[in-house]
């Protein structure tokens, strides 16, 4: 009798601890279940590349830039609202781009063309080349514009703007107004060789 409470107890013993175990299971599946492991992803966004260009503006519109390199390398970039315009340290009260300008543009490495300046930098101003033609102020004179003729009898016109200064050498007394007969030494670019920037006059007409 005594045996077979013994036998009898311990299989109410086991069966309780199997009953435990498996509930823990279960507790644990449950618990695993509701808090999945995390997992970390290696995947990262990758950030915009950005290209830098160096070179000279060659042509310039309001929307758009022609810039050339050292090597004959020529890439247009548009100009938009938000490119921003920057200058160097040693480039003084500007930030306005020419064409001779010395540039580093940089646009986002995208797909669209012509690239989108995203920053154009002057790194030195151009150092335009002048002209310089002199002679006498031809026969009749219209304001606005000159014709002026040199000693080998080259004629040049020459369009007088707002921004053209009229200038006098020291022996000129008293004017700067031109008149035809007057000699003068007429400047402009080389880029823009028939717009005065100044007349110089020499000697008025007597």
């Amino acid at each position: 009798m005594y045996e077979s409470k013994t036998g009898t107890f311990g299989r109410v013993a086991v069966a309780s601890l199997l009953s435990v175990g498996l509930t823990a299971g279960a507790v644990s599946i449950a618990s695993a279940a509701s808090h999945p492991t995390k997992t970390t992803s290696h995947t990262s966004v990758k950030a915009q590349k950005s290209i830098a260009f160096q070179g000279v503006i060659k042509t310039l519109s309001t929307d758009s830039v022609l810039v050339t390199n050292a090597k004959g390398v020529s890439k247009t970039f548009a100009i938009a609202p938000t490119t921003k315009i920057l200058r160097a340290s040693n480039v003084k009260n500007t930030a306005t781009l020419a064409v001779g300008d010395r540039v580093e543009v940089r646009a986002l490495a995208l797909t669209s063309t012509p690239l989108v300046a995203t920053s154009i930098n002057i790194l030195a101003m151009s150092a335009q080349k002048t002209i310089a033609f002199q002679g006498v102020i031809a026969t009749p004179y219209a304001p606005g514009s000159i014709t002026v003729t040199n000693a080998k009898k080259v004629s040049k016109f020459f369009t007088i703007v707002s921004t053209t200064k009229i200038l006098r050498a020291s022996n000129v007394k008293n004017t700067v107004t031109l008149a035809a007969g007057d000699r003068v030494v007429v400047r402009a670019m080389a880029s823009a060789p028939t717009v005065a920037t100044s007349v110089n006059i020499l000697g008025a007409k007597k």
